[in-house]
């Protein structure tokens, strides 16, 4: 401690400073804290914040001199060299590099054989008379490391006895067909890989969700699961599972005669509409032409609305009835009913 500072707290008429642990809890907030004056001299940054700087070259004793750590001679020694050169030949990179591309929207599907889950049924690691789930699969494991779904397949279809009812991601026809003619069903509904973690954790109901109508015997949609089951958002996802082909769960979103896609229209669904009659058709009379004939009266906003009027007419109409001339057409020459008449006859005609 600094002789002054030691001097001033001995000093006879010096206040005396209660250290702040003899202090009341309850009255500690009264007095300001105390340090001693020597802490000044113990101040440090944290553990590992400085490090201090490597001196290159500057003698043995560093470790780091002489060659300053680069070694004897070379060209790394002597400079620096690129990553990945290779002594002037072609690079690893240009002779092995990356070839083609990554498909982003692939699926990792786990593959089920129907040989598999048969053998599972006959082993009474799965029961037939529930729904066989993602969940039943997993705990049974009769499929091991599901990323985005399973698929099942018609490998051993000969082999399938038991009448199955099998909710899972996807299914080929081979499979469906085969677990249809033994008296079960297959249901396909979307997932995905977070999902099926939680379905496996047991937080997720692995059938029902907002969109699902899948009839499960004696069950109805539960409320008791902390997560919600997704339903597809993408489009190819949801043209999957809207294709009754696929047994898709969202199949019932269809009426009759409608096709999957959400792009290409069924046909028969879209009807042109009618042609809009020329009467519903209004042109303002400053817009309408004086002359039809005369080109050279019409101005081009006059003559749009013209040519709009003539091309929505169900009939098209000769330029010589705007001249008032349509009953004179109508009447034709005179005499030629008497005209007419001799030349039925073989008679000469009227000069």
């Amino acid at each position: 401690m600094p002789p002054n500072f030691h001097q001033a707290l001995c000093a006879p008429g010096a206040s005396r400073i209660i250290p702040s642990r003899t202090l009341s809890p309850l009255l500690s907030f009264l007095y300001p804290q105390q340090r001693s004056v020597s802490i000044l001299s113990s101040l440090s940054d944290n553990p590992g914040a400085y490090h201090k700087r490597i001196r290159r070259g500057r003698g043995p004793s560093s470790g780091k001199g002489k060659t300053s750590g680069r070694g004897h001679k070379g060209q790394k020694q002597h400079g620096k060299v690129p990553s990945g050169f290779n002594g002037g030949q072609t690079p690893d990179e240009v002779v092995h590099g990356s070839r083609g591309f990554e498909n982003v929207f692939s699926v990792d599907m786990k593959p089920l054989n129907l040989d598999k889950v048969q053998s599972w049924v006959e082993q009474g690691r799965l029961d037939p008379s529930k729904p066989i789930t993602i969940r039943e699969l997993a705990k049974s494991r009769c499929v091991a490391s599901v990323k985005d779904g399973v698929k099942l397949l018609a490998k051993g279809s000969e082999q399938v006895t038991s009448p199955l009812n099998i909710i899972i991601s996807r299914a080929s026809a081979s499979a469906i067909a085969a677990i249809e003619a033994a008296g079960g069903s297959v249901t396909t509904r979307y997932y995905t890989a977070q999902s099926i973690k939680r379905i496996v954790k047991g937080e997720t109901d692995p059938i029902h969700s907002l969109q699902s109508r899948i009839a499960v015997q004696g069950q109805t949609q539960p409320t008791d699961y902390p997560k919600r089951l997704p339903d597809p958002t993408s489009r190819k996802d949801i043209e999957y599972y809207r294709d009754p082909a696929h047994r898709g769960y969202l199949s019932y979103q269809l009426e009759e005669g409608q096709g999957p896609s959400l792009f290409f229209k069924t046909p028969g669904e879209f009807t042109r509409p009618p042609h809009l009659p020329h009467e519903a058709i209004y042109v303002p009379p400053h817009l309408q032409p004086p002359n039809p004939e005369d080109e050279d009266d019409i101005v081009p906003d006059q003559h749009a609305a013209f040519g709009i009027q003539r091309a929505t007419q169900a009939k098209r109409e000769v330029a010589w009835r705007d001249l008032g001339l349509e009953e004179l057409m109508r009447k034709g020459p005179k005499g030629e009913e008497e005209a007419a008449g001799r030349r039925m006859k073989g008679g000469p005609l009227p000069r």
